[in-house]
């Protein structure tokens, strides 16, 4: 009997890379995540002419330890290797989990590309001062021509081909241990579109840091029951630094909505512990939504799961916004097992906890899990609950999975999803009653502002009856207005003759009260929204409006050169004194559009709202100031600065930055009266960078100071060329802004010797 044995054909490569790497971005992630099992701490990946097939060029380079000869062959030629399923499975500097398991990553570079070329320094077992690792002074440089490959017909002849090649490399000094991988000939061409969805991913492809920390100031009580939603990843006294840079074509684009956590109205937590038997559920609403409604609170659910139920652990963290969505890079529920993104829960059109499916369903059953659960659940207080649900935009989560606890989550073959089974039902089942408890307790926690508006409706509907030929919103707008007319003249009148507490009792019963139903009834019309569209169409209109006034910038200075040149002739006495009025007044006028088109190009120009960054408060400050520099000289206003150039806002559009300084600026300088002060001061702590604006002036009573925030409240009575007359949006458009990043803004206390103070808090 003669001996026999398998010939594997060179088709395996294209069927392997094909079947087990889905999509271009999924093979570019997968070689990042080789770097992260290699111990790196920094990946750079670079793309190059991504539109061009013959000069396209991806490189991912990387600091890990790298690979010698030998590691080379049993590890990267090596296919479905096993170095990575036996062992303790951790790599060897920061004791990582290993996220690869089949050893097969290296053929998404064929997926890729037509011709891979490494190099790699090995680690010598040292570092150098900076911890980074030290390479032994022996590398290596490979290529692997996939097309020569697919020209062999078995895996016998590849050697003979000179498909696959390696060589020994001297370094001349000392170098750094690391990987250098560079893709050429791609075989497609990368469109914005692909780049995107590779950027997404690579962002989210490790958790943010609103996750692995405990959770923004904006939460009163902290921690609630996770202090990380992740475990460790890494063995107790090993740190886990690990960053991706995007570079070249990758170079990211910074999310056009709102990413920051700080911004949350809510927050979800869930521990699932299947050896106690029970699923703990944890909701607590920011501060922000508690001066809002007082009657939120931290609310707390405890279900208990059974053995037959294929109970798994897990940990998870969800933000929630009302009435606004996440960026769409960032929003959704995300699973991670072992510290790392799975695919392809929580992207934009996948919809695991079937919320959306939900959400846009005429069903009235929307809520229906949490029907009949036993324990110590929120109860329904609103039979409307279930309209209040919001889309999966509305949420930014992580659910944290661990393998060593969870085997069998089997993952798909290729790698986009765990395979459906028991425990993935438990996964998805519990989850989505989190959301569910969210729903109900931040409805609840609303009801007396409901029950509120429809006493209202109700006010609204009995003025109807008593004048048929005026709307009732309006009608009850003019009734309240009336009222609040003829009290204040009670209390402007009680003032006079000195009795204050009368004219105190007027105020809080009757004019207040009022005004709170004037507030809610103009927000329904839609007073607000209007005027914000009418701002909106001027300021489409702000670009052309900016070059013009940079033309009229050029167009003085022309002018004032001409008579510059004309007063140097000889002229009559009259003529060149009338000529030197007029030269003064063009100096004037030059200079006050100098101000606006250094002012408008801060606010209006491309770049000021291309990207966010963060930004120096001290020079976007110095923007707002130079527009109003004319105003405070001429009320010979006394302006203290103390802003360290090191203070920096969050991620934000320059634009947004220079609208809050101009809007604060321009109010203290309407205030501080002639000859008063201004101190514009900023500190830093662990937590938050806090800007004061003080002045001298009017005195804001803080026990009101609220209604201050809220649209068209004014008291600026004077109209001023550069200033204007306020609208009483100012205050109210600067909030709505801040509120984007999770930042505050509110009037405090002032220091000796002002009057007012208003205080701004960006989250670090």
């Amino acid at each position: 009997m003669s001996q026999a044995t398998f010939t594997v054909d060179t088709q395996l490569f294209r069927e392997l890379g094909e079947l087990l790497v889905g999509e271009d971005a999924t093979a570019l992630t997968e070689l990042v995540k080789n770097s992260y099992d290699a111990d790196a701490r920094v990946v750079a990946i670079a793309g190059q002419s991504l539109g061009n097939p013959t000069k396209s060029v991806i490189s991912i380079v990387d600091d890990g330890i790298g690979m010698n000869e030998d590691q080379f062959n049993r590890g990267f030629l090596t296919i479905a290797g096993r170095e990575k399923t036996s062992g303790d499975r951790r790599s060897k500097v920061y004791r990582r989990i290993f996220t690869g398991e089949k050893g097969v990553g290296r053929l998404a570079a064929r997926k890729l590309a037509k011709r891979l070329e490494v190099e790699s320094w090995p680690w010598s077992g040292k570092f150098d001062t900076q911890g980074r690792l030290v390479s032994l002074p022996r590398g290596i440089r490979a290529t692997i021509d996939w097309d020569k490959i697919d020209r062999c017909r078995t895996f016998s002849d590849i050697p003979r081909s000179g498909a696959v090649q390696v060589e020994i490399i001297q370094a001349k000094s000392t170098k750094l241990a690391g990987t250098t991988l560079t893709l050429r000939r791609l075989r497609k061409l990368w469109t914005k579109k692909d780049i995107q969805k590779f950027q997404r991913r690579a962002l989210t492809f490790r958790p943010p840091l609103v996750f692995t920390d405990e959770l923004p100031e904006t939460f009163a009580a902290r921690p609630l029951l996770l202090e990380s939603v992740f475990g460790q990843t890494t063995e107790p006294g090993h740190d886990e630094p690990f960053r991706i840079d995007m570079l070249g074509a990758f170079d990211v684009v910074e999310p056009q909505g709102v990413s920051d956590a700080a911004a949350a109205d809510w927050v979800l937590e869930i521990l699932s512990d299947p050896k106690k038997g029970r699923i703990t559920y944890v909701m607590a609403p920011s501060n922000k939504f508690r001066r809002k409604y007082p009657k939120a609170q931290i609310e707390r659910a405890t279900l208990k799961v059974r053995r037959d139920q294929s109970p798994i652990p897990f940990r998870g963290r969800i933000y929630n916004l009302l009435n606004r969505s996440w960026d769409s890079s960032i929003a959704g529920a995300r699973v991670y097992m072992n510290g790392f993104r799975v695919l392809p829960y929580g992207e934009a059109k996948n919809d695991w906890l079937g919320i959306d499916d939900d959400t846009t369903s005429r069903s009235r059953d929307l809520l229906r899990n949490l029907k009949g659960l036993q324990g110590d659940v929120p109860r329904a207080e609103d039979p409307e609950e279930e309209t209040k649900m919001q889309r999966n935009s509305a949420y930014w989560g992580a659910i944290s999975l661990n393998r060593e606890e969870s085997p069998q989550l089997e993952m798909l073959v290729n790698r986009e999803g765990f395979a459906p089974g028991p425990q993935l039902d438990f996964l998805t089942h519990y989850v989505r009653i989190g959301i569910d408890f969210l729903t109900r307790v931040r409805v609840s926690a609303s009801i007396e502002l409901k029950r509120a508006r429809i006493e209202l409706t109700r006010e609204q509907r009995r003025a109807a009856d008593r004048d048929v030929e005026t709307p009732a919103t309006v009608l009850t707008m003019r009734n309240d207005s009336s009222r609040v007319v003829e009290a204040a003249r009670d209390a402007r009148a009680a003032i006079a003759r000195g009795d204050v507490i009368h004219a105190s009792e007027v105020i809080s019963a009757t004019i207040e009260p009022l005004a709170h139903s004037i507030s809610q009834i103009s927000r329904e019309m839609g007073s607000e929204q209007a005027i914000f569209r009418v701002l909106a169409s001027i300021g489409a209109q702000q670009a052309a409006f900016s070059h013009e006034i940079n033309g009229l910038v050029s167009t003085a200075a022309s002018i004032i050169s001409t008579i510059e040149k004309v007063l140097e002739m000889d002229l009559p006495d009259n003529v060149r004194r009338r000529l030197a009025v007029v030269r003064r007044n063009m100096r004037d006028l030059y200079a006050g559009l100098e101000r606006q088109a250094f002012f408008l190009t801060d606010i209006a120009g491309l770049e000021s709202r291309r990207r966010r960054s963060r930004q120096s408060l001290a020079d976007r400050l110095d923007a707002a100031k130079r527009l109003l520099e004319r105003q405070i000289e001429e009320r010979q206003i006394t302006l203290t600065i103390d802003l360290n150039s090191d203070l920096k806002s969050p991620p934000m559009f320059p634009a947004e930055i220079v609208a809050l300084f101009t809007n604060l600026l321009s109010n203290a300088v309407k205030f501080a009266g002639k000859a008063g002060k201004i101190a514009i001061r900023g500190a830093a702590t662990e937590k938050a960078v806090k800007v004061r604006v003080e002045n001298t002036g009017s005195t804001v009573d803080l026990k009101g100071a609220e209604k201050w925030f809220e649209p068209f409240q004014s008291t600026t009575t004077e109209v001023d060329a550069s200033l204007g007359q306020g609208m009483g949006l100012g205050l109210t458009i600067t909030r709505s802004l801040l509120d984007e990043y999770g930042a505050t803004i509110e009037f405090v206390r002032p220091t000796a010797g002002y009057a007012t103070a208003i205080e701004v808090s960006f989250p670090q």
